[in-house]
């Protein structure tokens, strides 16, 4: 198995996979408002761009609207709160719950949307595969020998995990688990990161 030639590490990596967990909605308040999980403000909204299947940035928070997207799919509503704060989240499932797609604080816009399942109504081909990479996928697959993936530690309820950025791919995190008995807040050696697999896909407009 391939593996990658390189991991920032450090402080950088604990901002990045701090910044990356809060643009995901990895966070433990108010997604639109949002302290992150690790306890810090969320990067200022990206211009809209980029798209996953039919969603792209420009698409509202509405069932109505999901329910256009994805006909063959049941879309319901509900709740979520985190620290006392709720926010809104629209799942798209058929008979499995395949999307989570959650709201800003207002309840206006998209915040961003976790892949749950390993194919999605609609898609005409597997959502995971037209993404590039599917959840089970191992780091050293999804980051080959030469290449120099952005990562951090987990932290709060992200903790013992580490996130990434997709390759080529800036609205995607890699949200990757395995086992390790070092110390929370800090990344693993790359002999033990290799064989990690992505156990979240989280994607942000």
């Amino acid at each position: 198995m391939s593996r990658p030639s390189g991991l920032r590490r450090g402080l950088a990596a604990a901002m990045i996979a701090a910044s990356l967990l809060a643009a995901a909605g990895c966070s433990t308040g108010d997604p639109g408002a949002g302290a992150s999980a690790a306890g810090v403000a969320p990067p200022e909204p990206s211009a809209a761009g980029g798209a996953l299947g039919p969603i792209t940035g420009l698409t509202p928070f509405s069932a109505s609207e999901l329910r256009s997207l994805f006909p063959a799919a049941r879309v319901t509503e509900r709740t979520e709160s985190s620290e006392g704060e709720p926010y809104p989240v629209l799942v798209v499932e058929d008979e499995e719950t395949l999307l989570l797609v959650r709201g800003t604080g207002d309840g206006a816009a998209i915040h961003s949307v976790e892949i749950l399942g390993r194919g999605a109504p609609d898609f005409g081909t597997g959502l995971e595969s037209g993404l590039g990479v599917s959840r089970g996928d191992t780091f050293g697959e999804v980051f080959p020998r030469g290449t120099t993936p952005e990562c951090g530690p987990g932290v709060e309820e992200a903790a013992g995990q580490v996130a990434c950025r997709a390759p080529d791919d800036d609205h995607l995190t890699l949200v990757f688990s395995g086992p390790w008995d070092g110390p929370d807040g800090e990344l693993p050696p790359l002999e033990v990161l290799t064989s990690w697999s992505v156990a979240r896909l989280i994607w942000k407009p």
